[in-house]
């Protein structure tokens, strides 16, 4: 007994077989999964647990629960389920709190310096260059570039 034996009995009828060429598409569309697999690089080798990945989505980040789906915690990487129509806003929200917490500010302070970056410090800049793993270096423009940069 194959798979379709097995649910023919646990439906307790026959199953009805269509020709494939009756099925007619609700929309030209293409069917796209209701969740989104994120991947963070950070696992059980550093401390990861997936109540942390849930804490930081639904406190720092503010999304529900039930916008979050499975998380797999693997040795280097993690992979959590979230729903289709905020992954996007998810990655960017564990970016900043992952940052902040490493600069030692808030997230909603981070996310306010992306948008406004002349207000950021040079002592923050220096702070976000080395959480995110940045060398900033100084150095004599030439005497070429100098004329035709208006600018910092």
């Amino acid at each position: 007994m194959g798979r379709v034996g097995g649910i023919e009995q646990a439906l307790k009828r026959e199953v009805e077989w269509q020709p494939l060429a009756s099925l007619t598409p609700a929309s030209d569309a293409p069917l796209l999964p209701p969740m989104e697999t994120v991947q963070i690089l950070g696992g059980r080798k550093e401390k990861i647990r997936p109540g942390d990945v849930l804490g930081a989505l639904t406190g720092e980040a503010g999304f529900s629960g039930a916008q979050i789906g499975k998380i797999n915690v693997t040795d280097f990487s993690t992979y959590v389920a979230v729903e289709r129509s905020i992954a996007r806003k998810a990655v960017s929200k564990l970016t900043q709190a992952d940052v902040a917490q490493r600069v030692g500010l808030g997230q909603n302070r981070i996310s306010h310096l992306e948008r406004n970056p002349d207000e950021l410090s040079f002592k923050q800049l220096l702070s976000w260059c080395s959480a995110i793993g940045l060398e900033l270096r100084l150095g004599e423009r030439d005497a070429d570039e100098s004329k035709n940069v208006l600018e910092w």
